[in-house]
C-alpha cells in the first residue's frame, strides 16, 4: 500500500472541550475530506494503543479515497507536560519521526471555562469531587488551558510547523465560515454543501464509564475489540437516546469553582490569554470578563 494512502495530511490536535469534535464531524461531510472513525483515535499518545503497532494506525486511513485528504482529531495530543497527564505520552517526537509535511488545526477557548468544562467531562467519567480537588488529582484539567506551552511544546519538536488557530466562541457563532478558513488552510477549494446544519457529536461520560466496566468483567475487553467500530457507534446512538442517559445526567451535579479560585487562575492564564491574542491579531478581551467567569457553571 502507497504511504500517501494511510497517513494524516493533518491532525486536529486540542484542545480538549473546544469543539474540536465539532469540527471533526464538520469536516466529515465534505467528499475531498476523510477523517479517520473514531475521532480521537490518540494513537501516539496512548501508550495502549500504540502497542497495537504502526499497522493498527495506518489501517484508520484505509477507506479514504486516492483523491481525499486525510485528517484525525485526537486532543490528547495537546496535554504537555505528559508526564503528569494520566496514561499519555508525549505525541511528538513519534510524529515528527513518521510523517513530512503535516499540518495541524488548534481550537482554543477562554481557558477558565475550558478547564470547569474538562472538570465536568472528569466528572462524567465516574469521579467525584470539588473543581479544586480535581483539578489538583488531575492536572490536564488546567495544563490543556495552558496553551503557550502546548503550541510551544510542539513547535520544539515540530519546528516550523502550519498550524490554524482559532477560538471555541467563533467556532460557536460562526461554524461554517470557521470550517471554510480551514479547508482554505489546507489548500481546498470552496464547496457548498446542500445540509449546512450544525453538527455536535462527542463520547459522553456515561458511555465512557459503561465502557470501563466492560473492561472490568472476564474477556470484556476481548469482546469490545472483537466488536465492529459501526456496532459499537450504532450502540452509542442508543444510548444518548435512553433513558439511561437522562438518569445518568442528573446525578453528576458538578461544584461551582470558588472565586478565589477564578482569579487566581485568571492571573495564571493571562499569559495564554495574551499569547493567543497574538496569533489570532485580534483582542479576546471577553475571556477576561466576568461574562466569560459566569459561564463555568453552564458549560
Amino acid at each position: 500500500m502507497n504511504i500517501r494512502e494511510s497517513r494524516p495530511d493533518f491532525m486536529i490536535v486540542g484542545a480538549p472541550k473546544s469543539a474540536t469534535t465539532t469540527l471533526h464531524r464538520a469536516l466529515c461531510r465534505y467528499p475531498d475530506i476523510f477523517m479517520t472513525e473514531p475521532k480521537e483515535p490518540a494513537f501516539f499518545s496512548n501508550p495502549e494503543r500504540q502497542s497495537n503497532g504502526m499497522e493498527w494506525y495506518r489501517q484508520l486511513f484505509d477507506a479514504a479515497d486516492p483523491e481525499q485528504l486525510r485528517g484525525e482529531a485526537s486532543s490528547t495530543y495537546s496535554r504537555h507536560p505528559y508526564d503528569t497527564a494520566p496514561n499519555t505520552i508525549d505525541p511528538w517526537p513519534e510524529i515528527a519521526r513518521c510523517f513530512q509535511g503535516l499540518s495541524l488545526v488548534y481550537l482554543v477557548r477562554d481557558p477558565i471555562s475550558r478547564s470547569y468544562s474538562h472538570y465536568r467531562h472528569w466528572l462524567r467519567k465516574g469521579n467525584r469531587g470539588t473543581f479544586e480537588e480535581a483539578m489538583e488529582s488531575e492536572p490536564p484539567i488546567i495544563d490543556c488551558s495552558r496553551y503557550r506551552i502546548q503550541i510551544e511544546r510542539i513547535q520544539s519538536v515540530m519546528g516550523d510547523v502550519p498550524m490554524f488557530i482559532e477560538t471555541f466562541d467563533r467556532m460557536s457563532l460562526s461554524q461554517s465560515d470557521v470550517v471554510q478558513e480551514v479547508r482554505d488552510f489546507l489548500g481546498l477549494q470552496e464547496m457548498a454543501l446542500d445540509d449546512d446544519r450544525s453538527v455536535h457529536e462527542n463520547k459522553h461520560g456515561y458511555e465512557v464509564v459503561l465502557g470501563q466496566y466492560l473492561k472490568t468483567l472476564p474477556f470484556g475487553a476481548t469482546i469490545r475489540a472483537a466488536t465492529p467500530q459501526r456496532l459499537r457507534t450504532l450502540g452509542k446512538t442508543i444510548l444518548i437516546a435512553s433513558p439511561l442517559r437522562r438518569m445518568m445526567d442528573r446525578q453528576v451535579k458538578p461544584f461551582p469553582m470558588l472565586s478565589e479560585t477564578k482569579k487566581r487562575l485568571r492571573e495564571k492564564f493571562e499569559p495564554d490569554i495574551a499569547f493567543i491574542e497574538s496569533l489570532v491579531t485580534r483582542s479576546l478581551d471577553s475571556w477576561r470578563s466576568d461574562a466569560a467567569e459566569s459561564s463555568v457553571t453552564n458549560t
